[in-house]
């Protein structure tokens, strides 16, 4: 299972297709799996990553402040910059969406 190393744990993701990257970041209660369908979809026209955090088979922090907004944006740049994507159209679900208010 594919991981990239972001604010001292271990995110899973997926990687699928090729083209403009879209990444799905999932909602607080939900889990990488929420957005499986979609990007099975858009992969066709996109590359498609899915995010997975704190929940398995990523690592899941103990530590509340694991699961602040700041560190939500912290992982998504982790991530981004893990796998060497400079720019991605970027698709979120309640919680999900806090990245892209803080990113740039």
């Amino acid at each position: 299972m594919p991981k990239v190393g972001v604010n001292h744990t271990h995110i899973y993701y997926e990687e699928e297709g090729s083209g403009i990257p879209l990444v799905f970041v999932h909602e607080f209660a939900g889990d990488w799996r929420s957005w499986e369908a979609q990007m099975r979809f858009f992969s066709s026209a996109t590359g498609g990553y899915l995010l997975g955090t704190g929940y398995p088979p990523s690592d899941v922090p103990e530590s509340p402040e694991a699961y602040s907004q700041e560190n939500q944006v912290e992982d998504l740049k982790g991530l981004m910059d893990g796998l060497k994507i400079e720019k991605a159209h970027l698709c979120g679900l309640s919680m999900g969406v806090t990245p892209r208010f803080y990113s740039d």
